[in-house]
């Protein structure tokens, strides 16, 4: 007897259908036209536009025709389920398996910030002595990392502070590790800080970049860099300029691919052309028209934005596929909008990380991504047999 054929057929939330089609043992026919026949699996499943992953092993996925009705049987003999709409799949006629990547599992970044607590951080923006209550620099700067930290989730938040009771001294690792759900132990840290003497900047970072380079969790890393004013333990100790080596120490973290954003706390820091040094070798400077490299904060609300702009920056477009694509050369990556090209060059577009088990997007590709634009984004694998 003629081998039966199986279908799988899964529907999305967008509401259109896949029928997948496979051969089968010698079986009798089903009665009902639109029943598999037996010792054929049937999965009807619902697949979340950003959520479960669907790989159909080697079966061919074929997509059904837009001219094709509900409940009639088409030209091939396959019957056809209700459907709302298919406007939205325009997939391969023939495929070894979709998947849905799952955008709201990204790999996410770590963020530790390595935050000045030198005794002028008591000042007001404007260098005052005597700000008003809750105005000072290390006030407003507390109430910005409380109130982002805990907010954005999108990264694994961490905190150093620099300045001791030991002039010039920096810690030698993060008083809170970078980590998720780290905002409580943040807010408990910066609550209880005593301000101290120094600007210890340069060993800071350097420390900072000593412990990173012990974290093995595989995630992007970056520094926040927020001072008020010129990095002054050089060689000669507190007062002496370093700022030579505090740029060093940037360019020598992003050499290692921890790139550093720098914010200045203060509206006359005396050290702009330092921070602007900073920021560029930073590779991650203020972009923003007519202002400097490094992100001017005079107000709580300005270092918010600075946080969660960074926040958006990092937060990655590299994703963990769910399967293995039969030919990794024979995949397409369809988003909102329509397809993603693969770009080998990282400019505008889509590649793989990790030997092939992440998809890591580029570009418009990516700001479309963080930014929310695209919001649903499939895999089609085409079967290298084809």
């Amino acid at each position: 007897m003629r081998s039966a054929t199986c279908e799988t057929t899964a529907r999305t939330t967008a509401g259109g259908w896949h029928t997948s089609r496979t051969a089968a043992p010698s079986v009798k026919p089903a009665s009902h036209p639109s029943a598999p026949p037996a010792g054929c699996p049937r999965l009807v499943a619902a697949v979340a536009a950003l959520g479960l992953a669907l790989s159909f092993g080697g079966c061919k996925t074929r997509l059904l025709s837009l001219d094709e009705e509900p409940g009639v049987t088409t030209r091939d003999g396959a019957p056809v389920p209700d459907f709302p709409d298919l406007a939205d799949l325009l997939l391969p006629r023939d495929n070894c398996g979709v998947e849905s990547i799952q955008t709201t599992e990204v790999i996410r970044a770590d963020l530790l910030l390595v935050q000045d607590r030198s005794s002028s951080m008591r000042q007001g923006v404007d260098g005052s002595s005597n700000p008003p209550a809750g105005q000072s620099k290390w006030e407003l700067v507390r109430a910005a990392i409380e109130q982002v930290s805990a907010k954005t989730t999108s990264v694994d938040w961490g905190l150093m502070l620099f300045g001791s009771t030991t002039t010039c001294r920096a810690p030698t690792q993060p008083e809170v590790p970078v980590g998720p759900g780290n905002a409580a132990k943040i807010r408990q840290v910066l609550d209880s800080t005593t301000l101290t003497t120094g600007t210890p900047t340069t060993a800071a970072l350097k420390n900072a970049l000593a412990w990173y380079q012990t974290v093995k969790d595989g995630h992007p890393r970056f520094l926040l860099l927020a001072t008020d004013g010129q990095p002054n333990c050089g060689s000669g100790g507190t007062g002496s300029d370093d700022s030579a080596a505090a740029i060093q120490a940037v360019a020598a973290a992003a050499n290692a691919g921890i790139m550093t954003f720098v914010a200045g706390i203060g509206s006359n820091t005396g050290a702009e052309q330092t921070l602007d040094a900073m920021a560029i070798a930073g590779k991650v400077p203020n972009t923003t028209a007519g202002q400097r490299a490094f992100y001017p904060v005079t107000s709580t609300q300005d270092l918010v934005n600075v946080l969660e702009k960074a926040a958006i920056r990092i937060t990655t477009c590299s994703y963990p596929l769910k399967g293995t694509p039969p030919d990794p050369n024979l995949v397409t990556i369809r988003g909102t909008g329509g397809v993603i090209p693969r770009d080998p060059a990282h400019q505008d577009g889509w590649d793989y990380s990790d030997d092939g088990k992440n998809v890591v997007f580029f570009g418009e590709a990516c700001s479309r991504l963080q930014e929310g634009v695209v919001t649903s984004v499939e895999a089609v694998f085409a079967c290298p047999d084809m």
